[in-house]
């Protein structure tokens, strides 16, 4: 399956995001942020300062270390860069839907751009 078609089953009106499947599914069906007092949500973007505060925050930052490095990624890809790369071919509507109808919810509740 392409890119484009992917994001097309995603934003397809048929689909339920509580009936999607768990890997594209928002977070906030996943995680009931309404319910359950979370301590710390941490960005993908920001992993290794949000890695870093945890291991402080629970006294193990002496003790352990994130990883510094990713040497799965051998071509050293950024994430922005993929993100750039992936989209460039996606129409702007399909994205807006992503965006709102899709992954609004998450976007306003954990402060995604």
């Amino acid at each position: 399956m392409k890119f484009d078609e992917f994001i097309r089953y995603v934003i397809h009106p048929t689909i339920e995001p509580s009936s999607a499947n768990v890997h594209w599914r928002p977070y906030n069906d996943l995680c009931y942020p309404c319910h359950i007092h979370y301590d710390f949500i941490g960005h993908y973007d920001t992993l290794r300062r949000d890695a870093n505060a945890v291991l402080t925050v629970i006294g193990a930052a002496n003790r352990v270390q994130f990883p510094t490095s990713d040497r799965d990624n051998q071509r050293r890809y950024r994430t922005s860069e993929l993100m750039t790369e992936m989209y460039a071919d996606i129409p702007q509507q399909h994205v807006q839907l992503l965006r709102t109808r899709v992954y609004g919810t998450d976007f306003m509740l954990f402060n995604f751009n």
